[in-house]
């Protein structure tokens, strides 16, 4: 037990310096993690904020190799993406990470979607707060990451997406920390994945959220579908738009497609 406490103390004490950091490697900031008590086996750092600020589609390593030494990265700090106005999205590969800290998400007006790795215990205070077009987040574990005090998904907007692995949905949604969130799980992931892709190449739809009819720009036809992957209407566009009429539809999440692009869509 003391272990464990001594470990989680070290993993939230060593985000909270805004903007200090040791090393830097391929555009990313690093804060080496000091061993305290506990018998250094192997070498660990955290992600640390840059100055100049993160910006585009950031993949942050499993280690990280700095001056002839090999760190794991079991952190993503404190603040770390906080106000960076051009990140569009994160993916952390799978390896090591054990937790995101506090604000590290917040405040990113671009960023479309937050891949975060089955290595993942703990997630920190307000990490999503006013991201408003963060609309997948994916969680690859089997067992749902812990809150540190506070629900992390507090301040999350209302049209994001929890993708979880396929068989994962039903623990996820037992979870008091994930109640009141879309969770959806991989098993269907043509629909879930091509997603943050999908917007890039243009699709378009407005208004959203939309509460009767949703207009569509796009090249072919467009299909309307629920999030367990059931097709519930097919329009030709006309002059490149498509006019769909969503009474009848519950509030809620549904996925607008065409081709090969996929779009988000809340019914309010």
């Amino acid at each position: 037990m003391k272990k464990s406490l001594l470990f989680l103390a070290l993993l939230l004490t060593g985000g909270m310096s805004a903007m200090a950091y040791d090393f830097e490697v391929d555009g990313l900031c690093y804060t080496k993690i000091p061993c305290g008590e506990l018998i250094c086996t192997s070498y660990q750092v955290t992600l640390s904020p840059n100055p100049y600020g993160y910006r585009g589609d950031i993949v942050v390593p499993a280690m990280v190799h700095y001056d002839g030494v090999d760190y794991e990265v079991l952190r993503i700090g404190a603040n770390a993406f906080e106000g960076c106005t051009e990140l569009t999205s994160v993916t952390v590969q799978d390896g090591y990470l054990a937790m995101v800290a506090f604000n590290a998400f917040k405040n990113c007006p671009q960023l479309r979607k937050v891949d975060l790795p089955a290595s993942l215990n703990v997630l920190d205070d307000n990490l999503f707060t006013n991201s408003p077009l963060l609309d997948t987040i994916v969680l690859r574990g089997s067992t749902p990451p812990t809150p540190a005090f506070i629900n992390p998904f507090d301040g999350l907007n209302d049209h994001a997406v929890i993708l979880v692995r396929c068989g994962c949905r039903e623990t996820y949604q037992s979870n008091p920390t994930y109640v009141g969130l879309t969770i959806v799980d991989d098993c269907n992931s043509p629909l879930a994945i091509e997603v943050p892709d999908a917007q890039k190449r243009g699709l378009r739809a407005w208004p959203n959220p939309a509460v009767e009819r949703v207009t569509v720009e796009a090249a072919s036809p467009v299909s309307l579908f629920d999030l367990s992957g059931r097709e519930l209407s097919r329009q030709n566009p006309t002059d490149g738009q498509a006019n769909i009429n969503l009474q009848g539809l519950l509030p809620g999440v549904y996925l607008l497609r065409s081709g090969a692009e996929t779009l988000r869509l809340v019914v309010r």
